[in-house]
């Protein structure tokens, strides 16, 4: 096979390996200018010959008639430019795969004449059933026409004649190669309005941008963020090994092909996986990422063949789109005999979420049961029937049915252990359920895969922060340091208020203190810990936060604590909050303060949950307890406030309310701690393999810094304990909470030092262990914990905390460190070495310039023939002698680095707003010193053209520019500037304004 393609190092490494690849995989390769012979002319982007073959083909009870109307329905004339492109294409992929809902979403039809006469015959552009009754081209380079220019895409796709793909390829040597792929040079020109290649965008199935080496895809209604995200790392059902035998590499170009435009896939894609929705009131286009095409792939599988109760297990990360792949097995079990489904989870927020992803993607008829009665109207009559509701409901209902039902329950890990589980499978017998999970449990007492069945497809935590379905979760401890008021300590407060209250016991008021006294939750609730709380959360959002456009959520321990938190953010005037809670009218806090101000009736707080995450919204702070800790996606949420604990599944569910991306500079979720769950983090991790786990939380060795810290907490119960005396061992852990707290303490020490024996850091801690052990004997065989109850107390006890406790100040337990440009110089003084810290200065210096040439050639320029100046003359002289350093050499490069980073003030000490008039005015003083003269050109120009420059693509428009132009020329030559100097300066101006240089 011969390709007709350039040379360099995008051909080399990208867009030949693509052609090679897709005709070994049964694309035929047609040249550009051979495919043109079968065009009319260069502004078709349908092949009409091949799409009247294909219509012929797969519909061979039309006639010719029938198919010229098929042909005429479909042709590119019945859509005009002035179309709206996003409904444009939704409408033509109804016609492509033979879809009819409401909407104007309809197939095509034509009439035909059979012995009944005249009926209606719906026509097929796709077989789908027999791939290979199906047309596929490849070519580059192709050719399209537009009211002015021309483009070029690198690789199209056809199939059946209609331009399903559009592929760009790039040089892997190109730092930006996506973003120029898809913003500066190609997708962005293909679907802008105006420019005559809408047609080419009506059309289109996917895009896909590659440089070899990386390869994202997206729709036309993605941006780079977007893309960027998009990442297709498997080719199932092919293993990576397989794509480098069949291939010759599986680089992510090779492995993107391979899955995705492998021929049967790329019509499946198209056929079964893309969803329209409107989101912030703009119409978006879904496709299935790789985890949700093989997970739904596989379930369809499981639906068609298994024979009992169990499909089996998808574990799938939080944040990877479970709702979506719901949606698309939903799609492929009404394929089967049209089977009824119901998605059951146990959460309201859940069961909402999932029932407007359902209808927003092509369900308008999805039932969601608002009471019991609903549930049993579907157990009565479920064939073809769509349902949503929690697992609660089965509890209510009594009737049962022998259908064969598909069960899709969410968050399966959680629900299947009580009642309602035993209620639904009985409502169900015949059902195959399927089970969703982040974070599926597999114990002796409880195990999702024992109620489900085997692991179907698996998607973890590092996976998908590789492919940016997830973004990587930061941790830091901040803990209150805490002091008690007066002379007497709590122990002491304790024992003159409840010791005196009467029927009190020694028994009894060993067992209060344990529960109330020592409790952390008891404590957390103190006012004035609150208070300071409250404060650092206000500073730390509204100076790191806020300004990025990102909003926090607060978990608080307990209702009484939530609304101090909100009362306390009142007070202090932080960003606006709201609490959504369990609350009826009517209820107290222990204070005695009426929390009627923050009461929200449920579809209250309905509404607060969906504003909450538009930036529009005015709440910046969501305080919450137990609700929306799980299912509730909110991707404007940034960080995590942490202020209760939290174990095992909740917590790695609640983390992971920060891990969704949203923008292109939300690159980590944070969460705050101020509990301190550090123990709980790896108590929740330790519940999964570690390959299960891996990326789920960042942290350099956690486990040893948690080894550590849970030897100090153990070790801190024998502190001024003579261990060599059984007596007085005996003696100091007489107090039930105490040998209670030991207890819990060992079990963490030793269960962490078991998995962490192979490294030759623990055996430091092996003597202690052995002593601990025989400790530990000691105090089982001699005491028994008391039973009694206590709960009568709690009350009281609270309030002698919370008058005892005062918060002084926050302490920052785990201190992260990031360098920024502001403290980059202080930074370098920490090293020792000149050589070490020349060559810092030197590269960061080199990257200020360079992030900022674009904004402002004419001064970064000057500040880079500088830098190269300087390090050119160090180069010569280090070969002429390799010792010679010249300590000056630091100093003057460091003054370079302080003139990049004095620009800002600069521009705002000569009234500039924006950065444009600033890099214009530089320009302008190359020539001339006259500083004032200079500010007056800069003004009188930036108040002709940035209006103009509001104008979509005002690059593109010659009648814009040449506008532009003229007022250049008429401002500078109204200041006697030269003729030949103005026509220079337009040329940098309109450079500077048309920042991307498209």
């Amino acid at each position: 096979m011969t390709f007709v393609v350039g040379k360099g190092a995008e051909i080399e490494q990208s867009e030949l390996p693509a052609l090679e690849q897709l005709v070994s995989m049964g694309y035929q390769y047609i040249s550009k200018n051979d495919l043109n012979k079968e065009r009319k002319k260069t502004t078709e982007v349908l092949l009409y010959d091949r799409l009247q073959q294909a219509i012929s083909r797969i519909n061979p009870e039309l006639d010719s008639d029938g198919v010229a109307d098929a042909l005429n329905q479909i042709r590119e004339d019945s859509f005009p430019f002035s179309l709206d492109t996003m409904e444009t294409n939704e409408k033509i992929r109804a016609k492509l795969i033979g879809l009819s809902q409401t909407g104007g979403l309809e197939p095509i039809t034509v009439d035909q004449i059979d012995e009944s006469g005249v009926v209606k015959k719906t026509v097929k552009l796709f077989d789908f059933d027999n791939i290979d009754n199906n047309d596929f081209v490849v070519t580059n380079q192709f050719e399209l026409q537009g009211f002015k220019n021309p483009i070029y895409p690198d690789i199209i796709l056809y199939v059946n004649g209609i331009p399903l793909v559009i592929i760009e390829c790039k040089s892997p040597f190109i730092a930006q190669w996506l973003e120029e792929a898809v913003e500066q040079k190609n997708f962005r020109k293909y679907r802008s309005t105006g420019n005559g290649y809408e047609r080419l965008m009506f059309y289109n199935h996917i895009l896909v941008a590659t440089c070899g080496t990386q390869a994202r895809h997206g729709t036309i209604s993605s941006d780079t963020n977007q893309f960027e995200k998009s990442r297709w790392s498997s080719a199932y059902p092919l293993s990576i090994e397989q794509v480098e035998e069949k291939f010759g590499a599986s680089r992510e170009q090779e492995i993107l092909i391979a899955g995705m435009l492998e021929k049967s896939h790329l019509l499946d894609l198209l056929k079964n996986y893309v969803i329209y929705q409107t989101k912030n009131n703009q119409r978006i286009k879904i496709i299935a990422k790789h985890q949700q095409f093989r997970a739904v792939t596989k379930c369809a599988q499981q639906i068609k063949t298994v024979n009992n109760r169990k499909g089996g297990v998808i574990w799938h990360t939080q944040g990877s789109g479970k709702s979506y792949t719901m949606h698309w097995v939903a799609k492929q079990a009404m394929q089967y005999g049209n089977l009824p489904i119901i998605v059951v989870t146990d959460r309201r927020q859940l069961d909402k979420q999932i029932h407007d992803t359902f209808t927003q993607a092509g369900f308008p008829f999805t039932e969601q049961a608002d009471h019991s009665t609903d549930l049993e109207d579907f157990i009565k009559s479920p064939k073809g029937k769509i349902l949503m509701t929690t697992i609660q409901k089965f509890e209510e209902i009594k009737i049962t049915t022998n259908e064969k039902i598909i069960v899709l329950v969410d968050e399966a890990q959680r629900s299947q252990y009580g009642t309602g589980a035993g209620a639904m499978d009985n409502a169900m017998p015949n059902g195959i359920y399927f089970g969703f999970s982040g974070t599926p449990i597999d114990r002796e007492d409880k195990s999702t895969f024992k109620v489900f069945g085997e692991l179907i497809d698996k998607y973890g935590f590092e996976e998908s922060k590789a492919d940016g379905a997830t973004i990587p979760i930061k941790y830091v401890g901040r803990l209150p340091k805490l002091f008690v008021e007066g002379d007497e300590s709590i122990d002491e407060l304790f024992e003159r208020i409840i010791g005196s209250e009467p029927d009190m016991t020694p028994e009894l008021k060993e067992k209060l203190k344990r529960e109330y006294v020592t409790k952390k939750k008891v404590i957390a609730e103190a006012p004035q810990r609150i208070k300071k709380i409250a404060m650092d959360i206000s500073d730390h959002f509204t100076n790191n936060i806020l300004d990025n456009g990102y909003k926090a959520m607060i978990v608080a321990s307990s209702r009484d604590s939530a609304v101090q938190y909100q009362r306390e953010l009142e007070r202090i005037k932080a960003p606006p909050s709201k609490i959504i809670m369990d609350q009826k009218i009517g209820d107290v806090g222990k204070d005695g303060f009426n929390w009627d101000k923050y009461y929200l009736t449920d579809s209250q707080k309905r509404n607060a949950e969906d504003s909450f995450v538009t930036p529009e919204d005015p709440t910046k702070i969501l305080i919450v307890v137990d609700m929306l800790l799980v299912g509730f996606d909110a991707p404007i949420v940034k960080v995590l406030y942490l202020d209760k604990s939290l174990r095992e599944h909740t917590l790695l569910q609640a983390i992971a309310r920060v891990n969704r991306p949203y923008d292109e500079w939300k690159t980590e979720g944070l969460i705050i701690d101020y509990y301190g769950i550090t123990k709980n983090i790896q108590e929740a991790l330790q519940i999964f393999d570690s390959d299960d786990i891996k990326g789920a939380w960042e942290e350099d060795d956690q486990q040893l810094v948690v080894l550590k810290a849970y030897h100090s907490d153990t070790m801190n119960h024998l502190k001024g304990v003579d261990r060599s005396d059984l007596n007085k061992i005996i003696e100091a852990f007489e107090p039930a909470d105490k040998r209670d707290e030991f207890e819990e303490d060992f079990k963490k020490f030793s269960k962490v030092l078991n998995s962490q024996m192979y490294k030759k850091e623990t055996t430091q801690y092996i003597p202690d262990f052995k002593e601990l052990c025989q400790i530990r004997q000691l105090l089982r065989n001699w005491y028994e914990d008391p039973k009694t109850s206590t709960r009568k107390y709690a009350v009281m006890i609270q309030r002698i905390i919370d008058d005892a406790i005062r918060a002084k100040g926050i302490s920052e337990l785990i201190k992260p460190m990031e360098i920024t440009y502001e403290n980059f110089l202080a930074y370098v003084s920490k090293f020792k070495s000149p050589r070490a810290r020349t060559a810092l200065v030197k590269n960061k210096t080199e990257q200020v310039i360079q992030e900022n040439m674009s904004q402002d050639p004419a001064f970064y320029e000057k500040l880079w023939e500088m830098l190269m100046r300087i390090i050119n003359e160090d180069k010569k002289k280090r070969k002429m002698n390799a010792e010679y350093f010249n300590p000056e050499t630091e100093n003057e490069i460091k003054e370079i680095y302080r003139q990049a980073q004095s620009r800002k003030e600069e521009q705002k000490k000569l009234g500039f707003e924006t950065s444009i008039e600033f890099s214009i005015y530089n320009l302008l003083q190359e020539d001339n010193d006259n500083k004032e003269k200079s500010i007056k050109i800069t003004k009188q120009l930036n108040e002709k053209l940035f209006p103009e420059t509001l104008i979509v693509e005002w690059w593109n428009k010659s009648g814009i520019k040449r506008k532009m132009e003229e007022s250049i020329y008429d401002i500078l030559d109204s200041h006697n500037i030269s003729e030949d100097k103005i026509s220079e300066l337009s040329e940098k101006i309109l450079r500077i304004y048309n920042k991307d240089n498209v």
